[in-house]
């Protein structure tokens, strides 16, 4: 059995070590160590280096997983959104929203009124049917726009929620393995 030198990357002691050997434990200060074989050069690393580089790529990506997923959820909103919008003759209409309704309904009162005040009774009910029914339509128009954009917004901060979570649990665990070495 061919025996190799390498150092401890902890203490720096000098370990006489199998060639073949993938892990050892340094007999001075007990650390766990991975044995690297890189061309002709041996060498070793801490295990719990390696472990905790582990970690934190995990973190890395599943924090990348996140951001595409909010990514992902922003452009399907902006489609969402734009389906939503009320046609325009420039192309770019507004969301539909309460306050588009009410004023529909105020607006149309007044036209309402100038029609009883100076028109026969069929044309001033007809307006009221008219002015009743397209700010019940935009009214109903608003109330699918705020479902659909709450429902977006409670994805969103679920995954911007879990994003810091992650980040605070990784950096207590990181914080706590300081402390303890």
């Amino acid at each position: 059995m061919d025996m190799v030198a390498v150092s401890c990357q902890n203490c720096g002691a000098p370990l006489d070590v199998p060639a073949e050997l993938k892990h050892v434990t340094c007999g001075h200060c007990g650390t766990a160590l991975v044995v690297r074989h890189s061309g002709s050069v041996l060498f070793t690393e801490m295990v719990q280096q390696l472990e905790k580089h582990a970690n934190s790529m995990q973190v890395e990506i599943r924090q990348l997983q996140i951001q595409q997923e909010i990514e992902r959820l922003d452009r399907e909103w902006g489609d969402i959104e734009d389906r939503h919008r009320l046609p325009s003759k420039y192309g770019h209409g507004d969301v539909p929203t309460l306050e588009l309704a009410i004023l529909i309904w105020i607006g149309g009162g007044g036209i309402t009124i100038a029609c009883a005040i100076f028109f026969q009774a069929p044309l001033w009910l007809m307006a009221t049917g008219v002015v009743a029914a397209a700010g019940l339509v935009i009214k109903l128009l608003a109330d699918n726009y705020e479902r659909d954009r709450k429902e977006y917004l409670a994805k969103r901060d679920r995954l911007v929620e879990e994003a810091e979570a992650l980040l605070t649990r990784y950096q207590r665990k990181s914080s706590s393995n300081r402390l303890s070495c």
